[in-house]
């Protein structure tokens, strides 16, 4: 594959091949013979158009990505990396098909647009609560990507869309690639995310330029604007992410927080943090235990109160006559010693102890 500096570069290309004027009536009847309604346009990605489609079958709505079929590696990318991944906070792949002309794949539609989308409209977090809250879910779901080899290589506010409920979800996986050993030579992505080693073509790990892009992230979703400010030149900006010196001074946040993003985006990457050590900070962990709280709680009890609970339960020494424990409670023991012996195995937890009689809120 050849080698592409930024992921935005081809969609005036693809803008003149897929000439809607031309392909849309057959478009539209590709859809319809697989079940489709389609209601609108609603993007152009970097190697695809995306419609909004309504299933006859299943009565939702579904966003449908066209693109030309078998010119690009991308979609294949996309679609055999989404098949492996099955998380709350990455996009679902439901179906794809294609014909002579084209590749369609049928995909989660989110009602709430982008993160990007959120940032231009409202500037940044101001809530630290609702920042920790997605930046945990964000971690959680490219830790379970790497964990599985799949590495994004293009982690923006753009790629990542906001259900109904309000959780984030990682889409566009489209520059994604299989992990076989721990050093890549090809350098993609978007440029104002990319990592120093990549912008300096280096062999690098993915998976910490990975992290890079996410620690830029968490600090746009801050500062509600990029580091490197709207740098329209090129060299300049390359130098800019070369010398990896983010200046935190007037980022506004707890110390803490800080501290995440600052080890997120070092320079050197053998510096750089893991998904794992952002994950066990304390203001991440009682950001995560709050938000279990939230569903598993409706009895009052407080985060302390629980954690001293499993802190009894681990040493045994449990006062008698025992705690009378909802289920809710035990749940959050459970989760709690999940956390805390960093097993993979998962069959242990109860998935419908997660479950609203309406829709699944979180899920491990």
């Amino acid at each position: 594959m050849s080698s592409l500096t930024d992921s935005q570069e081809d969609v005036p290309q693809l803008r003149e091949r897929i000439n809607e004027t031309i392909y849309l009536p057959h478009i539209i009847s590709v859809l319809e013979k697989h079940g489709y309604l389609m209601l609108r346009k609603i993007g152009v990605g970097g190697f695809s158009i995306a419609y909004l489609v309504r299933s006859h079958k299943y009565r939702e709505e579904f966003v449908v990505k066209v693109s030309l079929n078998n010119e690009y590696r991308f979609d294949e990318n996309e679609i055999t990396n989404l098949t492996r991944l099955a998380h709350p906070n990455i996009i679902r792949l439901f179906d794809f098909f294609k014909d002579d002309k084209f590749l369609y794949m049928v995909l989660e539609y989110c009602v709430n647009g982008s993160l990007e989308d959120y940032i231009e409209k409202n500037g940044c977090f101001k809530n630290y609560q609702l920042f920790l809250s997605t930046a945990n879910q964000l971690v959680q779901a490219l830790l379970y990507c790497h964990e599985r080899g799949v590495v994004h290589r293009d982690l923006k506010p753009a790629n990542i869309l906001i259900d109904k409920f309000g959780r984030p979800k990682i889409a566009d996986f489209g520059l994604s690639i299989q992990m076989k050993d721990k050093v890549c030579h090809e350098f993609s992505g978007s440029k104002m995310f990319m990592a120093p080693e990549v912008i300096n073509r280096q062999p690098h790990n993915p998976m910490t330029a990975d992290v890079w892009s996410l620690g830029i992230i968490f600090y746009i979703m801050l500062k509600g604007s990029h580091p490197w400010g709207d740098m329209a030149n090129e060299l300049c900006l390359s130098q800019m992410i070369s010398f990896g010196d983010i200046n935190l001074i007037h980022l506004n946040c707890p110390s803490e927080i800080k501290k995440i993003i600052t080890t997120m985006t070092q320079k050197q990457s053998i510096k750089r943090a893991t998904l794992k050590w952002v994950s066990s900070q304390p203001i991440m962990v009682e950001s995560m235990n709050n938000k279990i709280m939230s569903l598993l709680n409706p009895n009052g009890y407080g985060v302390r109160e629980l954690n001293k609970i499993v802190s009894l339960q681990r040493q045994n020494t449990m006062p008698k006559p025992a705690v009378n424990l909802t289920k809710e409670v035990k749940a959050f023991i459970q989760v709690n010693a999940f956390l805390a012996s960093g097993t993979k195995r998962r069959s242990s937890i109860s998935r419908e102890t997660f479950k609203t009689p309406d829709k699944e809120l979180f899920e491990l």
